[in-house]
């Protein structure tokens, strides 16, 4: 998919568009011109599909801590950015990432950190 110069918020579409349709090299190259301008600048929804993508594309070179990396980082920008929906939405895929490789223990405890009390608590099944 070769896509022209476009605005930053448009290459975060075309970033996860490219990564859907298994359009890796694409979506790499999307992801490095779309984190120029996600950390300051990006809604909620757009940090949620660059630091997921970026997770996902870590997963697919089997780099399961990088992907938790970009995770954990994406989770602190929302904090930092009061952005509480971008950090729930990654400490989610952090949970899943976490029970996927059988860390099930981790998985609780980043799940337990990051639900508040007007949250209810989520099982994880085994």
């Amino acid at each position: 998919m070769d896509i022209p110069a476009r605005p930053a918020c448009f290459t975060r579409s075309w970033l996860a568009i490219c990564y859907e349709f298994d359009e890796i090299e694409q979506a790499i190259a999307h992801l490095e011109v779309a984190l120029s301008s996600v950390n300051e600048y990006a809604p909620a929804d757009a940090l949620i599909v660059a630091y997921l993508t970026q997770a996902r594309i870590q997963h697919l070179r089997h780099d399961e801590s990088g992907a938790l990396t970009m995770l954990r980082e994406g989770q602190a920008l929302g904090e930092q950015r009061g952005l509480r929906r971008v950090t729930l939405s990654l400490a989610a895929e952090e949970c899943r990432s976490l029970a996927r490789t059988g860390r099930h223990e981790e998985a609780r405890l980043v799940q337990r950190a990051s639900t508040s009390t007007s949250c209810p608590e989520v099982a994880l099944h085994r």
